[in-house]
């Protein structure tokens, strides 16, 4: 089972199963981790792009200092920080609450989704 560690300072935190997205059909293409943050890559023919508006690409991320957000990848294929949103989820929110915004998130623009 491959996980995602959300862990501070060496400290467990929350993981989100990277398994449950594959099964549902939108494994990220990358990941990155460390210990105040972690950042999950859907780019350029990832499932679940193909038919959504995210025509370069998309990082989903979560920084302990502000929870979980989201950006668009520019043209140059790299994530447009000035475009960054916040997701509407808790900062501590479980897994099983990031694993269900996903497949919307993955459809639609940020601004259609709906605090759940």
């Amino acid at each position: 089972m491959t996980r995602v560690g959300l862990g501070q300072d060496g400290q467990q935190g929350a993981e989100l199963d990277l398994d449950a997205l594959h099964g549902a059909g939108y494994t990220p293409n990358e990941r990155w981790d460390e210990a105040r943050g972690t950042a999950l890559y859907w780019t350029v023919g990832a499932p679940g792009l193909d038919e959504g508006p995210w025509t370069h690409g998309l990082v989903v991320f979560w920084r302990m200092a502000d929870g979980w957000h989201c950006a668009p990848f520019n043209p140059n294929g790299d994530p447009d920080r000035n475009a960054a949103r916040p997701l509407s989820l808790d900062p501590v929110a479980s897994p099983a609450a990031l694993a269900d915004l996903l497949p919307r998130l993955l459809r639609g623009p940020i601004h259609s989704l709906r605090q759940t």
